[in-house]
């Protein structure tokens, strides 16, 4: 008879019976589950909204100096009275410069602002509105900074004898820096 008893006593407590007898326990895990979740949200709408814009970097000094700025600008455009043009950063591993100075050549820049206006318009990569363009490597122009002229880029293989071109580096590599 007291098998029946002991058998019922040693049966596993379940969790909700368990939450009934210690509100305390109950309370604590409700609590912490609502905290996160409240967490949770707020993480994931701070990143939403931090998420920013593609950036280029771009010179209105000849490359003497550098900022960020939006990829949904064409270049050349004017910024408090000077010409802003495209600076290419790189590195040799101890120093940033700007290698070359990048713009578009007068044929293409109408249509090359209003694909920009729209890709941005519509969230789609400035890289978008190029193809959109009919932007290719003979729409485009490079200068060494601060002195030399304009040269067009017939072909994009010719970028790496631009670069080399235009500056030497003490381990004979550059890496681009991204904005």
């Amino acid at each position: 008879m007291h098998s029946g008893n002991v058998a019922h006593a040693m049966e596993p407590v379940g969790f909700r019976e368990r939450m009934n007898r210690s509100p305390k326990i109950t309370f604590a895990i409700i609590f912490a589950v609502i905290l996160s979740a409240l967490a949770y949200a707020y993480v994931g709408s701070r990143e939403s909204t931090t998420v920013s814009e593609p950036r280029f970097f771009y010179t209105a000094d000849d490359g003497k100096t550098w900022f960020k700025d939006s990829a949904y600008l064409p270049v050349p455009f004017e910024k408090d009275g000077a010409q802003v043009v495209r600076a290419r950063v790189f590195t040799d591993g101890t120093k940033e410069r700007v290698t070359y100075l990048e713009r578009f050549k007068a044929p293409v820049q109408a249509r090359l602002a209003q694909e920009l206006k729209d890709a941005q318009q519509a969230g789609r990569p400035a890289s978008t509105a190029f193809q959109s363009a009919g932007i290719g490597p003979t729409s485009i122009e490079v200068k060494a900074p601060g002195h030399g002229s304009w040269i067009p880029i017939n072909s994009l293989n010719q970028t790496g004898k631009i670069i080399a071109q235009f500056e030497a580096t003490p381990n004979g590599r550059l890496t681009s820096v991204d904005p």
